[in-house]
């Protein structure tokens, strides 16, 4: 069981365990809202939390890492990509 993790948590993702958890229903809200609710329908690159709009982690935002993993991602798959 995967547990899913509170934003701004200091802990990381547990493989198991409780800690943080919330219910299939809370953690439904970051998906299903997203992709269902009309309000938001052309909207894109816009992060959730449950039902709400926020701010992600200037992490997710570094384009250096994602570049890294992009194409540490290529080499271990063996495609090319355009």
């Amino acid at each position: 069981m995967l547990t899913f993790m509170k934003p701004n948590s200091e802990k990381v993702i547990h493989p198991c365990g409780q800690a943080n958890a919330v219910s299939p229903d809370v953690g439904n809200k970051d998906v299903i809202y997203p992709a269902l609710a009309p309000e938001i329908e052309r909207k894109t690159g816009l992060y959730f939390i449950e039902d709400r709009e926020a701010q992600s982690s200037a992490e997710s935002n570094d384009l250096d890492p994602a570049r890294h993993l992009w194409e540490l991602s290529k080499m271990l798959v063996k495609e090319k990509f355009l």
